[in-house]
């Protein structure tokens, strides 16, 4: 068989000398890389390299001058926290990257700039394969523009600077896109090798990359047989090799059964929980929320989903049946109501692309405020994404070595944000598509005009103008900031500075969006210290019934109504608040408490409810201290 024949394999071999012709242009009336650069590429990178290095270790020391540095967010502290546990030899609840954290800890010291420092170094290397993916799409100043943009992208600099598990995602991310580009017929086995192990350390760190597991060896085989026909003893082999590189996904796993630990902690267990909190159709905006059953802390989240899918079950469920049934919550919301469904889904391929940067921990623009660094004018994805998507579109439709691979791991990455949801890191990896892709469409742009091909540089404007248009559609929840206000709140609570974190959570109050919620419990919780109980009551009347806050407003009027001596009142409270989430430990032990005296029975009977929450937890040191 002539795989060569295949149209899904046949590709122009004029598309790669246009596309590097079409660069030297661009580059050449730009005068962005003179002669010197052209002559002396390993040394240009090498600078490109130095300087993304000096720009990250800038905006490290800025960060390290203002209050993030004193404070490490959700996902930061759950990995510190794991990382602590695997050095005390308990590995029962750890994560891929909590090893690495843990590896890094036991190498240097147990301090969170050790990881930062680390997330600089990996930074650096993401751009440099960001560098050798665009060498390898059209030439080595495709690769150079590409290098540039990444070292002054300004979430790749943020992502690269905070102690979190995002650049460690992207490096196996773009490794695995250069290994699929580079590989070709007369290259080593090694590469299938590699790119099975990329893709396997990728999904244990990001579970939705799993869906590349099929197609990989697809897009491998495509390159390969777009020269000529191989043997069936070939495609065997480089499957086979890909399949034994990606079996160290496995290992940890493995490991734990050696251990004599059977409960590893994957992030594939939270598919269920994941899918469930993107697919909510409570929640109306596009974008990830809370739910009233379950807090929204990472240390207890899973846990509480756990819990709830077992009292609605009847019966107790571990991690994987948990997910499961979470998995067919979502399935039965869909057919119950497709076209609320349909339009959720919509609104989440809407977001994938609109200039919005939503996060869940940092958002660049208000931090900008206390990190100096991060007011630099600087690319961000608005920037990128027109010419991006136009680029890909241009460079498929020339059939270009590499580009329908690169559209392919796009759409299909895509569709997993969509399929869950989205935020700045989590749509990070599309960014590194778009970036040598932007570059490459203002090249195949520019060289159309010289060539006087108005048709073609007007379908790249039209494409361009499109895809900036969308940035724009007006969605709901992408303008709000009321979550950064409440951390910038805690951050500044943690260093007791009370006073400007009342203001902070003030002004997140007064916003009146969801997440005002928990700016309303802070408040409430400050007032309570200070004996200002109608105040208090205020803070917590402006929570609605439905929000994700409730259970913990109910577990807080329990408390006011206990101080006003309204002990029915307080029961009642604390038992509502446990309608909501039974999950909730600290509810459970004041019912206990509470009918000491004057029931035992219910007492006992808390306290029986209390031993099987806790059996949902692990009995961590460091767990039980949050916990409590």
């Amino acid at each position: 068989m002539d795989f060569a024949q295949i149209p899904f394999c046949r590709l122009n071999p004029e598309a790669a000398s246009q596309a590097r012709s079409a660069a030297d242009g661009f580059f050449k009336y730009c005068n962005l890389f003179p002669d010197f650069f052209e002559r002396h590429a390993n040394a240009a990178a090498t600078l490109l390299l130095f300087i993304a290095f000096a720009v990250r270790s800038a905006a490290l020391l800025s960060i390290t001058k203002s209050v993030y540095s004193h404070y490490l967010l959700w996902d930061e502290r759950l990995y510190h926290s794991m990382a602590l546990e695997i050095l005390k030899g308990n590995t029962e609840s750890s994560s891929l990257f909590s090893w690495v954290v843990a590896f890094l800890y036991f190498l240097f010291t147990a301090d969170p700039m050790v990881t930062r420092i680390f997330n600089t170094l990996l930074g650096t290397a993401v751009c440099f394969l960001i560098y050798l993916t665009g060498k390898e799409l059209a030439g080595r100043k495709l690769g150079l523009a590409s290098l540039l943009i990444a070292a002054l992208y300004k979430p790749l600099i943020l992502f690269s600077i905070v102690p979190m598990k995002t650049m460690l995602t992207l490096f196996f991310f773009v490794g695995g896109l250069f290994l699929i580009l580079k590989f070709k017929k007369n290259e080593s086995f090694f590469y299938p090798l590699l790119l099975g192990c990329a893709l396997g350390f990728l999904a244990n760190i990001r579970p939705n990359c799993l869906i590349f597991v099929p197609f990989a060896p697809v897009l491998l085989l495509r390159g390969y047989f777009s020269l000529e026909p191989h043997s069936r003893k070939n495609i065997a082999t480089i499957i086979l090799t890909f399949l034994l590189g990606f079996s160290i996904y496995f290992t940890p796993v493995i490991m734990a059964g050696i251990s004599g630990h059977n409960s590893f902690r994957s992030t594939s267990g939270q598919a269920g929980m994941n899918l469930y909190l993107g697919n909510n159709l409570d929640n109306p905006a596009p974008y990830y929320s809370p739910v009233p059953f379950a807090h929204s802390s990472p240390f207890v989240q899973e846990r509480h989903f756990a819990i709830e899918a077992s009292r609605n079950s009847g019966k107790r469920l571990n991690s994987s049946e948990s997910s499961a049934y979470w998995m067919l919550q979502v399935y039965q919301s869909a057919l119950s109501a497709p076209f609320a469904f349909i339009k959720k889904i919509a609104l989440k391929t809407s977001v994938l692309f609109h200039r919005f940067e939503a996060g869940d921990h940092y958002d660049i623009e208000f931090m900008s405020s206390f990190v100096p660094f991060f007011k630099i004018p600087l690319f961000q994805f608005f920037l990128i994404f027109p010419a991006g998507i136009a680029g890909i579109a241009f460079s498929v439709i020339r059939r270009l070595k590499g580009a329908a691979t690169c559209l392919s791991i796009f759409l299909l990455y895509g569709a997993t944000l969509v399929i869950f949801f989205t935020n700045m890191r989590y749509r990070l990896p599309l960014a590194v598509i778009l970036i040598p892709f932007s570059v490459l469409g203002i090249c195949w742009l520019i060289n159309d005009l010289f060539r006087r091909r108005s048709g073609r540089a007007a379908l790249f404007a039209v494409i361009a103008a499109a895809a900036a248009c969308m940035q724009w559609i007006p969605i709901q929840a992408t303008e709000d900031t009321t979550a950064y206000y409440n951390t910038h709140a805690i951050v500044l609570n943690s260093l007791g500075k009370e006073d400007e974190a009342l203001d902070y959570w003030e002004l997140s109050s007064q916003m009146g969006t969801p997440y005002s919620a928990f700016a309303n419990l802070a408040l409430e919780g400050h007032c309570m210290k200070n004996a200002r109980l109608e105040k208090a009551r205020f803070y917590l009347d402006k929570i609605a019934e439905d929000s994700f806050a409730s259970a913990s407003k109910y577990d807080m009027l329990g408390d006011l109504l206990i101080a006003k001596g309204d002990l029915r009142g307080g029961i009642d409270s604390y038992e509502h608040s446990l309608s909501v989430n039974s999950g909730q430990i600290g509810p459970r032990v004041k019912l206990a408490r509470l009918f000491q005296n004057i029931d035992p029975r219910r007492s006992m009977a808390e306290r029986e409810k209390l031993e099987y929450i806790l059996s949902f937890y692990h009995r961590t040191s460091t767990e039980k201290s949050l916990l409590h």
